[in-house]
């Protein structure tokens, strides 16, 4: 468990990040709105790559052991 610590410590982070982000995007008009909202969608993107990594970790795979593979082997 203490293996996983950052990374959850990083999933609330984000979590957190991104309610701030909804809040700010629905207070603002214009192109401040916008731009939170473009921010939240690189933070989820972010956010959802380190779920998915996390969750690989957990299954006990690495998720960097597959980058020498090629895309189509054969």
């Amino acid at each position: 468990m203490k293996s996983y610590l950052p990374d959850l410590l990083s999933l609330g982070l984000g979590l957190l990040v991104m309610a701030l982000l909804v809040y700010l995007g629905g207070q603002s008009q214009g192109w401040l709105s916008f731009l939170c909202y473009l921010a939240l969608a690189l933070v989820w993107t972010g956010w959802y790559r380190q779920l998915l990594n996390l969750a690989w970790k957990i299954q006990g795979h690495n998720p960097d052991d597959s980058d020498d593979q090629p895309f189509f082997p054969g």
